[in-house]
């Protein structure tokens, strides 16, 4: 389910950002995005099983995903760019 929900919030991030910024400042974004998302790819792993051999379980970590993919929707809802009838540059 998880997997499902990033899916669609990964869909409608691509959908909506192309038309709020400049193609510049786009590329640049999209580039330091997928740097990172590569980074937090190989460091989740090692992260998940630190704390499952902590004992904490595999709750913990579900739950931190599904929080900050809560608040990136959120912090892209909140954005007030109508983007409807403008040209892309």
């Amino acid at each position: 389910m998880v997997n499902l929900f990033s899916m669609i919030m990964f869909a409608a991030y691509y959908t909506y950002t192309p038309e709020v910024y400049r193609t510049a400042v786009r590329g640049r974004g999209v580039g330091v995005a997928s740097g990172l998302s590569r980074v937090a790819g190989v460091l989740a792993p090692v992260v998940n099983s630190g704390l499952m051999a902590a004992g904490v379980g595999i709750l913990l970590p579900m739950v931190f995903n599904m929080a900050f993919m809560g608040v990136a929707t959120m912090c892209m809802a909140a954005l007030p760019i109508r983007t409807k009838g403008r040209a892309l540059d």
